[in-house]
């Protein structure tokens, strides 16, 4: 199975939840990629009906090693040198933009340079 998630459909919202389950008592993470959606889905203020895309795992770890293989593939295969991103609030914990940071960057703020 594939899932295409379009540019304009992704957001920053990401939320990693834990749960159990009823009938075993197993212990799964999720790691919640919410996307846009159009406010007909919601039925109310209390009503959250947010469209995501969701990696479940037995373990946070297998979770974590996924994220991290493909941000080493994406700095693979584009040479980018970001050594991390923070996201920008304003005023709400989902919104705003990121703030990217080169490694050169990181340790000096006084000359900024952009990514080569």
């Amino acid at each position: 199975m594939r899932i295409n998630v379009y540019n304009e459909e992704l957001t920053e919202r990401v939320e990693f939840r834990k749960k159990t389950a009823a009938n075993t008592g197993a212990e799964f993470y999720g790691l919640y990629f919410y996307l846009h959606s159009p406010e007909q889905l919601h039925h109310g203020a209390g009503d959250d009906d947010s469209s995501a895309v969701i990696l479940w795992s037995d373990t946070p770890e297998k979770l974590l090693r996924l994220l991290s293989k493909a941000a080493d593939e994406i700095k693979r295969r584009t040479k980018l040198k970001v050594a991390y991103c923070r996201p920008r609030n304003m005023g709400n914990e989902h919104a705003g933009s990121s703030t990217c940071k080169t490694p050169a960057q990181s340790s000096s703020q006084a000359n900024p340079r952009p990514p080569s």
